[in-house]
Order: structure tokens, then sequence, then C-alpha cells
């Protein structure tokens, strides 16, 4: 430790001196500045000793560049007028570029292609440039790209930089071109699908067809006769089936099975290989675990279950086929789906249909406290967003009052609860002389009670954040289309009164307290004067304490005494709610309030009761 310590000062000593004299280190060849380095001039001294001519330097460097392009252009084919088209493509691509000077530049891009436009559509600098050619180019510039890129269409459409071209061109071609490239890709929907780089132009192609259209590239998956036809009657069906059940209803015994097993066989290496973005997937997808065998749907919903079904729950058909993973799957395979979620369950309940995928998980989930710490957490950490968005307060509602009509039209119950499927297991004897049994099972039951998975959901954090943000606007929110459900759901103390079990009599009250203190001018309000009829009729209701009770707090404090000056307002549905109320007291007083000759005959009129 000493010697160390007496170098180190021996060796700060000396470099102090040096900084005292201005003297520095010497270099290799004993030439330094004050700094410590070389000078210019020092640089050249010694570059001139050693014969070297300074000025040679940069030629040489410019000599080697010009080996390299001379290089690249024997082995590049068409180099040079990637390298010209470069230069033209560096000054279409500036926002500064005034249109007029665009479209004169996309017309010598061209013209200096020629007819090289479908190979230079596979490289990736050149695709580029081909590229904003389609973008800033008139009509007659994307027909010269269409018509040189046609014969190889298919091809390309699997080169992952001319991709971009074809998807360029399908998005912005006019109606009147479309059934050029419906032409071109006729028969190779099943190729592309299952293709990385040709599923994306599939899908830029469906999104621009039409019904029909869309029919006949579904329908190449159901047999091969539809990708060699267009029209006539095949399978006992004029033209392209409506969907694979239409078709399977038309035709018999074998032919049914070999459908199947031909959209099987089309869609297994899709499904595999997790190529499930496409809009035409999540159709076949779905129309075929609603139409195939329990056994082939078993399969599918193992494969499925994943990050796949992040990919499909965007639209109608995907979220379609994403409930029916979840509720055909079994525990491990729920576990799986609801794992992909993670971190993604608020930007799938605001989605238009991704929340259907959510409020089926916690529909079908034995695994609550997996629930809790995936899917619930996210939703309790933005609850005041949830409650208030169009579509993630659906899955509030789910939870509250299940599959109710009056928020969940029959085709949205459909798809959150599909049609039960069983699949039949063959059971061997446990010893020799016994007989093989066979049971029916059904896909993806679960074991838990649906109450009683509602209540665990719903327990501890996730049901106080809810009532703690209710409470705090429930003025606001009972005057606003989607928050009014939500207020009404915790009023009437949710499905069959369950809140006031899970809660407690207090925190079902304090929202009736938060509720009536705007009640005023609630009365008038076009949303919270029908939340307040739905809460007086639901005290009709077996489990309608929690109604009665705010019917009774609403008439004693704020309605009594006012029918027949409410009952030629807006709130005159309030007052004929009263007369069909579920406290006889209040009705009959309601009755005699209104002073009409028949009280009953006229609060129909509002109820919407016919005679």
């Amino acid at each position: 430790m000493g010697s160390a310590g007496g170098d180190a000062g021996q060796a700060l000593k000396k470099k102090n001196k040096r900084k005292q004299t201005g003297t520095s280190p010497a270099g290799k060849n004993g030439h330094v500045s004050a700094t410590g380095s070389k000078t210019k001039d020092e640089k050249l001294s010694h570059a001139e000793v050693d014969g070297v001519d300074p000025s040679e330097g940069g030629s040489r460097r410019k000599e080697k560049k010009k080996h390299t392009l001379e290089r690249k252009a024997k082995r590049q084919k068409n180099f040079h007028v990637i390298q010209e088209a470069t230069a033209l493509w560096e000054k279409l691509r500036q926002s500064s570029t005034p249109k007029d000077a665009k479209a004169e530049l996309v017309s010598k891009i061209l013209a200096l292609c020629e007819d090289r436009v479908a190979d230079l559509a596979a490289s990736h600098t050149a695709s580029r440039i081909i590229q904003s050619c389609v973008k800033h180019g008139t009509e007659d510039d994307r027909i010269i790209i269409q018509k040189q890129l046609l014969p190889r269409m298919v091809e390309l459409s699997k080169n992952p930089y001319a991709r971009f071209i074809m998807s360029k061109l399908i998005v912005t071609a006019p109606k009147s071109q479309l059934p050029v490239y419906f032409k071109a890709f006729k028969g190779k929907a099943p190729e592309l699908l299952r293709h990385p780089a040709g599923t994306h132009v599939l899908d830029d192609l469906y999104s621009v067809a039409h019904v029909e259209q869309r029919r006949m590239m579904a329908a190449e998956f159901y047999g091969k006769e539809y990708a060699l036809f267009d029209s006539g009657t095949l399978n006992n069906t004029k033209g392209a089936p409506e969907s694979l059940s239409q078709l399977l209803s038309a035709v018999e015994g074998q032919k049914q099975l070999a459908i199947i097993r031909h959209v099987a066989s089309t869609l297994t290496p899709v499904i595999e290989k997790g190529l499930v973005d496409n809009q035409l997937a999540h159709t076949l997808i779905s129309e075929y675990m609603k139409a195939a065998p329990s056994s082939l749907v078993e399969d599918s919903v193992e494969t499925l279950s994943g990050d796949a079904l992040l990919h499909m729950i965007h639209t109608h058909e995907g979220a379609e086929a994403a409930c029916m993973v979840l509720a055909y799957g079994s525990a491990k395979d729920r576990k799986k789906a609801i794992r992909a979620f993670k971190g993604h369950v608020l930007a799938a309940v605001l989605d238009e249909w991704g929340w259907l995928a959510i409020a089926t998980a916690l529909s079908v989930t034995d695994d609550t406290a997996l629930l809790r710490k995936i899917i619930i957490s996210e939703l309790e950490s933005e609850i005041s967003q949830v409650v208030q968005d169009k579509h993630a307060h659906k899955v509030l509602l789910q939870l509250l009052h299940p599959y109710c009509p009056r928020y969940f039209s029959p085709e949205i119950i459909r798809i959150m609860k599909p049609p039960v499927k069983t699949i039949s297991k063959r059971i061997e004897p446990e010893d020799d002389g016994g007989e093989a049994t066979t049971i029916e099972t059904q896909l993806g039951v679960s074991k838990k009670d649906d109450s009683v998975r509602q209540k665990e959901i719903l327990k501890a954090g996730f049901w106080k954040a809810i009532f703690k943000t209710v409470s705090s606007s429930s003025s606001q929110y009972i005057c606003k289309q989607y928050t009014s459900d939500i207020v009404v759901e915790l009023c009437v103390g949710g499905e069959n009164n369950f809140l006031e079990e899970l809660s407690g009599v207090e925190d079902i009250d304090a929202i009736h307290k938060a509720v009536l203190e705007s009640a005023d001018t609630l009365l008038t309000d076009y949303y919270g004067s029908r939340a307040f009829r739905r809460i007086i009729l639901a005290s009709n209701e077996k489990n309608g304490d929690s109604a009665k009770r705010f019917t009774e707090l609403l008439w004693k404090n704020h309605v009594q005494g006012t029918c027949k000056k409410l009952k030629d307002s807006h709130a005159a549905k309030i007052v004929a709610a009263f007369i069909h109320c579920g406290c006889p007291d209040i009705a009959s007083k309601a009755k005699k309030e209104i002073k009409v000759k028949d009280p009953v005959a006229w609060a129909d009129k509002f109820i919407g009761k016919k005679h």
C-alpha cells in the first residue's frame, strides 16, 4: 500500500511540474505541442518526411469509392437507374416541394424506370421511390404502375418491400379499378392469407371490397371449386354462400365433412403461424368455430388462446371468435388468454368490439384471483374513464346485471354467450373384461356459480373504487347517456339486489343520498327523469328493497304535493312511475294528487302498458 501511494505521489508531482513549465511528454517521434498533441504543420512535415503527399489521401478515398460503386453496378441490376431515381426522390419526398413540381418529378421517375417498375418494386430503396410515385402521382401515373405490376401482383404481394406498393395501389384505387385487383388475386386468397407479407395486402383488398366480393374471397377457403368459378350454382348454392353455416345447410353427409376438412386445412397454417391480424381471417375463424365439430374447435381454442386474441378483438368477427375461445376453452386456456391481456386491458375495453372479450372473460373464468390481478387492477386504476366511456361502461354493466336485454342486444348476448358445444370422450375400462364407455362433456364448462364469481370479482377494492367514483359525481353521471345506466344499477342494488348483500345497506343508501342532492333539477332532465322512472318501477321487483327505499326518499323530499304541477312537465313519466310503484301508500297518494278521471290509464301512456 505504501509503495503504491508513493508511486502515485511521484506521478502527481511530475504532472504538476510539467504544467508549471508548459511542457508535455514527448510523442512517438518527439514532436509535441504545448497541449501534448501534434500540430497540423507537424503532421504535414512528418508526412513529407515519410515520402507521402498529403493531397493523395483524398484522391485515394475517391478512387476507393469509385471502385465500390463499379462493383455494385456489376452486382446489382438497375443500379444506375436507382441512383438517378433516388436523386429525384429526395426532392419529391420533401414537404416544401410544390404540388406541380411533385407531379413533374413523378413523371421523370416513371420515364427513367421505363418498363422496369416490377423489378424495382422488389428493391428496398426503389420500392420507397415507387410508393412515393403512387402517393404523389396522378391517376394516370398509378395506372402506368398498375399495368407494369399486374403480371406479378401475387409474387410482389409476398415481397417484404413490394407489398407496401401493392397496398398503396389498392387503397388509393378508384372503384372502377378495383375489379382489376380482384381478378389478379382470384384463387390466391388461401396462399396469401398464410404468408406474412401477403396477408397484409389481402387485408387491404378485403377492406375495400363490397359484400359480394368479400363472400367470394371467403368462399375460396370452402373448396377449390370456388377458386375456379365466379358465378353459377355450386353445392346447391347460387353464387358465393353468405357464410359457412349457410353452405353446410345446403349440402349433406360426406360433402359437409369434406368442406369442414378443407376449411380446417387452409386455416390451420394461418392459426399456427399467428397470422390473425387479417379481417378475412377473423371472419373465417369465427364461422369455422361455429360450424366445426367440437373436437376441431377444441384444438383451435388451444392454439388461439394467448397473444393471438389481441390481434383479433378489434373487429366484430374477431371479437366473436375471441369470445368463443374464452367460452369453449379449458381453465388452462383461459389463464393463458387472460395473461395475454396484461397491460392491454384498458385499450381493449375502450375499443368498439374489444370490450366483449373482457366482459366474456369476467363471465366465464373461475380463477377470480387471476382476474383481479390482471384485469380488475387495470380497470380499477382508470375507473373514472371506464365508467364514462361509451364501450368500457358495458363491462361494468355486465358485472352488475349480466346479459341484461336492456343493455345488450340479442346479437351481443349471443356473442358473449355462444351456444353450448359438447364433445364425446371414450373411457377405456380399467380391467380387461370390462367395456369401454362414452361420456358427453361440455366444452369450457365453468364450475363456479355465476353469482359467486360476480361477488368475488366485485368485492374489496373494485367495488370501493366504483362506489367512490359514482357517489362523488352521481348527480352529473345520472344526466349522461352511458353513465346513467351505471347509476341506476347501483341505486337498485344490481341484479336481484346482490350489491346490498355484498356491500351493505349503508353504501347503497349513500348513493341514493348523493343522487337526490340535485333531484329538483333532475326531475325534468332528459336522462335523469328516465333514470328516476326506472328506479321507481324497479321497486315492483321481487328483490326491490333498495329501489323501494329510493322511491320513498324521492317521494317524501321532492315529489309529494307537486304531482299536479309535474304531470304537465317533462317529469310526468316520474309521476306515472309512482302510480305503478311497489309502494302502495305512495301509489295511492300519487293517484289522488294528479286529479284526473282515470289515473292508471293516464300513467299507462308513459309506462308503455296497453289495455
